[in-house]
């Protein structure tokens, strides 16, 4: 792959990832239960040092990370977000699903890249962490967590 390439490839992701910061930042406002909060708060996080990590990469290769906060498909999760936001904790889960597992999808393809083994390991470290916010929320969203009031 050429390093143009690479960093393309890299930039998409951290647009995704900042597209998911900013699902999982609209969502926190609005959950009052601690144990989901804390797990919520932590996958965001994920996602700001998801950022980091491949901007690092990005200058390595020399080139820029983007600054683009958001690409179309960030757009229609903002979107989605406030809409569902609205309807308590389950929407707000629900959103979170809805975007993680466009991340999830698109992680799947990235470790599948012909791209340098430092490359592939932050992509790989990163999926891990997708996968697993994927499962906490969905482990959430079938035990029915908003009806523990």
């Amino acid at each position: 792959m050429l390093e143009s390439e690479l960093i393309e490839k890299l930039n998409s992701m951290i647009r995704l990832d900042n597209d998911a910061l900013s699902s999982y930042n609209k969502v926190l406002d609005n959950i009052n239960e601690q144990v989901i909060k804390s797990e919520i708060t932590k996958y965001r996080d994920d996602h700001l040092r998801h950022v980091d990590n491949l901007s690092g990469l990005i200058i390595k290769y020399g080139g820029v990370p983007t600054r683009d906060d958001k690409d179309i498909r960030g757009l229609f999760l903002g979107s989605a977000t406030a809409i569902q936001n609205i309807a308590g904790l389950q929407g707000s889960l629900m959103a979170l699903q809805t975007g993680e597992k466009l991340t999830n999808k698109d992680y799947s393809e990235a470790v599948s890249w012909n791209v340098p083994e430092d490359v592939l390991l932050i992509l790989k470290d990163n999926y891990e962490d997708e996968k697993r916010h994927l499962r906490f929320i969905n482990q959430a969203i079938a035990d029915k967590v908003w009806e523990r009031r």
